[in-house]
């Protein structure tokens, strides 16, 4: 608290006359922070303390940040323009700063002897002629404050400058809030995809015993078919949860932004059957009918082939899925353009119920996953009597 005996000059602003608003570079302003929303924090509060500062016609403006260290409770110079900009990082104790008058306060105040009513902004402060500072309050928080200082005799602060800059703590109290939200997200999400890293690793681990030891067995029992069989199916859901495992640790990658492409020379027709081979017992365990209408030659590709053979496997694997059984999924292979402009089409086309058109727009959103049409009593619509269909492309190398 500050000492009760201070009793620190203040002007009557509403006693001064009032400049004419300038709404039109106000509205340029604040619609240019709209757009630094997704700014780290610094960012943002520098633009909110340089627009301040230009709006009120002031030779310096800055935010300070309340900040707590046990008991004791300081501002920071979080983001300064102007003059004082190299003090940006200075720290001052509560009682020593006129930040803290204004939200016991509650309110803005004009303060004209700044250097003399707080002894320990004389070094840095002495020539301040006056300063308005208002103060950042959200949601019943005090946040801090921000303040704009004048540094010409012949420069004065009005109501308008005091609106504008209550505009500006509204403006900061909101962007505080909204990256403090954000930030708490991203810290989730990323807690989120660690753990989800580490239970995939961890999993993986006794699978490869485990595959090991079902291939010893199989040698075993190799002219007991009953017993071949079992272990078949065995195998083929050890593969399946490997899958399960890799595409966890892609999603914790894609998190990080650690996601590898590597592209290089590689052969479409390998990539088409390693991606069929994967999907090829569970499309036959649900009676679907597997076709690949491809080009005549293979084709060299700039791709990577191991993401390629992944994406293509995924969209297989949804075509498997959502089809009926004893339905119809080819994999159509198309060359498109011409010259340095050519590219390989990849579709997946099936009978199976689709997607609604109305969410075609987020399929690509993290996780999303959507309703399709009912499967029940379909009737293939279209010529070749495929009405879904995915696709991507790839270019020649």
């Amino acid at each position: 608290m500050a000492p009760k005996s201070r009793s620190p000059a203040v002007a009557d602003i509403d006693a001064r006359p009032s400049r004419a608003p300038d709404h039109a570079r106000e509205n340029q302003a604040l619609l240019a922070l709209v757009t630094t929303q997704l700014d780290s924090r610094e960012v943002l509060l520098q633009r909110i303390a340089d627009f301040a500062m230009r709006l009120c016609r002031a030779q310096s403006a800055g935010i300070s940040l309340l900040e707590h260290e046990g008991e004791e409770r300081y501002f920071r110079w979080h983001s300064v323009a102007g003059r004082f900009a190299n003090l940006c990082g200075t720290r001052t104790h509560w009682s020593d700063c006129p930040c803290a008058v204004v939200l016991e306060a509650g309110k803005p105040l004009l303060f004209t002897a700044l250097s003399d009513d707080f002894p320990v902004l004389t070094p840095a402060c002495a020539v301040v002629q006056e300063a308005l500072i208002v103060p950042i309050v959200s949601k019943g928080r005090q946040l801090g404050a921000i303040w704009a200082a004048s540094l010409e005799h012949r420069s004065r602060f009005c109501r308008e400058d005091q609106r504008v800059l209550s505009e500006f703590a509204a403006v900061a109290g909101s962007a505080l809030n909204l990256v403090e939200a954000r930030d708490h997200s991203r810290m989730q999400t990323q807690r989120y995809s660690e753990v989800i890293a580490v239970l995939a690793h961890e999993f993986r681990n006794p699978l490869a015993p485990l595959e090991n030891a079902f291939q010893a067995l199989q040698m075993i029992c190799e002219d007991r078919a009953p017993q071949r069989e079992y272990f078949a199916v065995a195998q083929r859901q050890i593969a399946q949860l490997k899958r399960l495992m890799d595409e966890l640790q892609d999603a914790s990658r894609l998190d990080h932004d650690k996601l590898n492409v590597d592209p290089t020379d590689a052969s479409l027709s390998e990539i088409l059957a390693d991606a069929l081979a994967s999907i090829r017992d569970r499309a036959e365990a649900r009676g679907h009918t597997l076709r690949l209408l491809s080009l005549a030659d293979d084709l060299r590709l700039f791709a990577d082939p191991t993401r390629l053979t992944q994406v293509i496997v995924n969209l297989l694997s949804n075509a498997v899925r959502y089809t009926p059984d004893g339905g119809e999924i080819a994999l159509v292979v198309e060359q498109k353009g011409m010259g340095d402009a050519r590219c390989v089409e990849i579709s997946i086309r099936d009978t199976g119920i689709g997607i609604d058109p109305a969410v075609l727009s987020r399929i690509f959103e993290p996780f999303a996953q959507f309703a399709g049409r009912s499967a029940r009593g379909w009737k293939g619509d279209s010529a070749l009597g495929f009405p879904s269909r995915s696709c991507m492309a790839a270019r020649f190398s």
